[in-house]
């Protein structure tokens, strides 16, 4: 039972704080890069070797797209903290137009320095815990 509530701890811990601009690009850039070389890799290497159903592939295609998305929309909640923007901000990523120049705001807008109502910069942890948001672990 604690096991369960560390998980917890850990994936709700990923919505919280801010991130750097920095920081934001290299966990998207990782993002995407992962998502293709994972699953390239899969589908290359495993298709050759094992016959297995397509359900299969795509199973674990869209579990690894989900997991790595987690990681991306929490970064992008995080940068918006760190600009002082409420994490519900996240949703006008949908609208088409709007989206590529809120995207580049979210790129190149410095911001806030020091103290802001979403807690500090850990500017003292390395960049994966940085990423992952590992403040208390």
């Amino acid at each position: 039972m604690e096991k369960n509530k560390q998980v917890a701890s850990i994936f709700l811990n990923l919505f919280k704080g801010r991130l750097r601009r920095l920081d934001y690009f290299l966990l998207n850039l990782l993002g995407i890069i992962a998502v293709g070389i994972i699953n390239s890799i899969f589908l290359v290497l495993l298709s050759s070797f094992v016959n297995m159903p397509a359900i299969f592939y795509s199973c674990f295609i869209i579990f690894n797209i989900v997991i790595i998305s987690m990681l991306m929309i929490s970064g992008t909640v995080r940068r918006l903290h760190d600009i002082k923007m409420s994490g519900f901000w996240i949703f006008i990523l949908f609208v088409p137009i709007v989206s590529i120049i809120f995207g580049f705001l979210l790129l190149f807008k410095k911001g806030t320095d020091g103290l802001n109502k979403y807690g500090e910069i850990n500017s003292d942890k390395n960049f994966f815990q940085r990423i992952l948001n590992l403040n208390n672990y």
